[in-house]
């Protein structure tokens, strides 16, 4: 371990922040805040369901007033008529805040919730955040792919009645299906592309980074005081640096350790999972609405003209192995249908989740170790190069910025606070 003694106090640096009485805020501001988010919410859900899902205000006027569907045809006349005369009786700042907070929303959520992470001050909460935007990314041209091909396949299935079409579908969900379980079968016993990430960084670093950490030969083992003052500043610049880089890949490792211990990760991977549940039983449920469109004989039913719902409700009963009175697969290919059904069920369960609980956490911790001890030791080769660079150790290196005012020397401190904590 690098060394971590304690910082001289003539190192330290004081912070002073300048504190002004907090305005008070009224109850009536809170309750325009809250309309004004909600606001903000329904108009991107609205685009978002619109442009992506399916056209949901004609679905709103046939549920309400199937009479007025019409007036959608003049929506962007209206629309603009109710924003006029809001805009005639409301003061101009009100009118672009609440457009330009509306417009730029995504980007306000994003930062509110960025600031949500610091201010719990968690971070094995951010790690979890941040292992799984990078296991999103990591993979995000599979799921892609594989999320368009099964909501095509399960669009198909619902709106269409044409054989050759639900037919294709159905072997489409099939083969999803096994793809989907076979790669999280293969991925227990692969090395977390998460923790990979950390380590090709480390060794990015050894090749890119610590390399410019070298003091220029005309500056090297000269004394202090025989240096001019742009010298001086170029000595302290790399100086900082190297312990700056020091602290930042101790607190990492730090910090990754404290992420290991929680156990957090093991959330992930069974929310990951229960994802895989959920796609399977959704794929037989129109896996089997499917086949009843094609031909109802293919089961015994005790209810008229049965719709998604209860072959959903069939699916998730049939997936546990059980089964319901309303739907009953009486043909050959219904039976075999559920048959698979049982079988991917049995493969879950006796195969990912008995791997997930006996290797998966013992492979996970030693990714995760094998990534903090690459962090560490990176950090500890930076020694010898501030003994061979600068004959100071860490202590000394701490005195020599704190006196020559270094920038970074508050970063510095922080990042050393976090590593003792």
């Amino acid at each position: 371990m690098t060394d971590t003694a304690p910082i001289s106090t003539d190192a330290s640096v004081t912070l002073v922040s300048a504190s002004q009485p907090a305005k008070k805020v009224t109850k009536s501001t809170l309750i325009f805040r809250y309309i004004r988010q909600i606001v903000a919410i329904c108009v991107w859900f609205y685009i978002f369901t619109k442009l992506f899902v399916f056209d949901l205000d004609v679905y709103i006027f046939n549920f309400v007033s199937p009479h007025y569907v019409w007036l959608l045809q003049y929506k962007f006349i209206l629309v603009t008529f109710i924003l006029a005369l809001i805009w005639l009786v409301t003061k101009n700042q009100y009118i672009w805040s609440w457009f330009l907070y509306i417009f730029f929303y995504p980007f306000i959520f994003i930062g509110k919730f960025v600031f949500f992470i610091f201010k719990k001050k968690s971070w094995i909460f951010a790690f979890a955040i941040i292992n799984t935007l990078i296991s999103l990314f990591k993979s995000a041209k599979y799921k892609f792919v594989v999320s368009a091909i099964f909501l095509f396949s399960l669009f198909l299935i619902g709106i269409f009645h044409n054989e050759i079409a639900i037919w294709a579908s159905i072997l489409t969900l099939l083969v999803l299906l096994v793809i989907i379980n076979i790669r999280a079968f293969i991925l227990v016993f692969k090395p977390s592309s998460i923790f990979e990430l950390y380590t090709r960084f480390i060794r990015f670093s050894k090749v890119h980074i610590v390399k410019g950490f070298a003091l220029d030969k005309e500056i090297k083992g000269v004394p202090q005081v025989q240096l001019n003052e742009q010298q001086i500043q170029k000595w302290v610049g790399t100086l900082q640096n190297v312990v700056l880089y020091n602290r930042f890949l101790l607190f990492l490792a730090k910090k990754l350790k404290d992420y290991q211990e929680s156990r957090i990760g093991i959330i992930s991977y069974g929310l990951g999972l229960l994802i895989i549940i959920f796609v399977t039983v959704l794929s037989f449920a129109s896996i089997n609405f499917g086949l009843y469109k094609i031909n109802p004989s293919y089961f015994t039913l005790t209810i008229a003209d049965p719709g998604y719902f209860n072959f959903l409700y069939y699916s998730f009963h049939n997936y546990y192995f059980s089964s319901i009175l309303e739907i009953t697969p009486s043909a050959l290919l219904s039976q075999v249908i559920s048959m698979l059904e049982n079988l991917f069920a049995v493969f879950f369960g006796v195969i990912i989740v008995s791997l997930c609980i006996s290797v998966f956490n013992e492979k996970y911790k030693e990714d995760l170790s094998r990534t903090i001890e690459e962090i560490n030791a990176e950090g500890e080769a930076l020694q010898p190069l501030l003994r061979d660079e600068f004959n100071l150790n860490f202590e000394e290196a701490m005195k020599k910025i704190g006196e020559l005012k270094g920038t970074l020397l508050g970063i510095i401190l922080w990042l050393s606070k976090g590593i003792d904590d």
